[in-house]
């Protein structure tokens, strides 16, 4: 059975589908890419798939259980964990207590047992211990007891992928975690995630617009363009396919048509 499957997902706003009859699956254990020219649905669908919003019509099963129409903390309880292009982070905590954030029943939270820390002090140092050999996962240990106002973005983004292995994701769904990042700490952080796929099972779906980055890595990638999946394969049967090029280069929203800082312009490597 898949991990993950969607069925027929459509979201409308005003009339205008920005999801437009998506249907896919994914395997527990797969990386896999999610590319498309800006505009063509993809954050829409990783918040769909999270929670965020709520399909207009389809169905999202995670696990064998129905879960659109839950909400994201329910979602996340599940084990479907999403990040965000620009890093949501508590500015004013530090890496190892952002780290500590997303696991569940901690009795130091509960007001119950909060004034009695001999009920919650070893549970606490558990935690914190997962938390620093997590963090040296990600080579974030010597960052600790920093703020993360400190932090470079793609340690930020890092710290994201730390917090999702904290709270038990079986599924992440990275938003960019190239953006903005130089090349080669790009490939450092998808180093990183490569390594947390195999050495833990996860699953893990990206949105990357820098191809030339993300077809070293990936299984194989989804092609969406104009709320719609045009494509799914290996990344050199996409770099070849018809669909895909048209998708880039030929038209669309106008950002992606070769313009450095659009979709196509940071994936020419990869596709030309």
């Amino acid at each position: 059975m898949a991990l993950l499957e969607v069925r027929g997902l459509h979201k409308d706003f005003g009339g205008a589908a920005a999801v437009a009859g998506v249907d896919f699956t994914l395997e527990a254990g797969a990386l896999v890419g999610l590319i498309g020219p800006n505009g063509s649905g993809k954050t829409t669908l990783f918040n769909l798939l999270s929670g965020v919003l709520r399909p207009t019509r389809g169905e999202i099963y995670f696990d064998g259980q129905r879960i659109d129409g839950l909400s994201p903390d329910r979602i996340f309880r599940l084990g479907l964990v999403r990040t965000f292009q620009v890093p949501r982070l508590f500015r004013h905590m530090t890496t190892l207590e952002n780290a500590l954030l997303p696991p569940e029943d901690q009795l130091g939270e509960s007001p119950w047992h909060a004034l009695w820390p001999k009920r919650w002090r070893q549970q606490e140092l558990a935690l914190a211990h997962k938390a620093r050999a997590v963090l040296e996962t990600f080579r974030l240990d010597h960052a600790a007891l920093q703020g993360t106002t400190e932090l470079s973005g793609g340690q930020m983004k890092l710290l994201e992928a730390a917090r999702a292995l904290m709270g038990r994701a079986r599924l992440l769904l990275f938003d960019e975690p190239a953006a903005g990042v130089a090349p080669a700490l790009a490939r450092s952080v998808f180093d990183h995630l490569r390594r947390l796929q195999r050495e833990t099972g996860m699953t893990l779906l990206v949105i990357e617009h820098r191809l030339d980055v993300l077809f070293e890595y990936v299984d194989d990638a989804i092609v969406m363009d104009r709320g719609c999946i045009i494509a799914r394969g290996k990344p050199a049967e996409l770099a070849r396919d018809p669909r895909v090029i048209a998708a880039y280069f030929g038209g669309g929203d106008g950002q992606h048509a070769g313009e450095p800082g659009g979709a196509a312009g940071s994936g020419v490597t990869a596709m030309g």
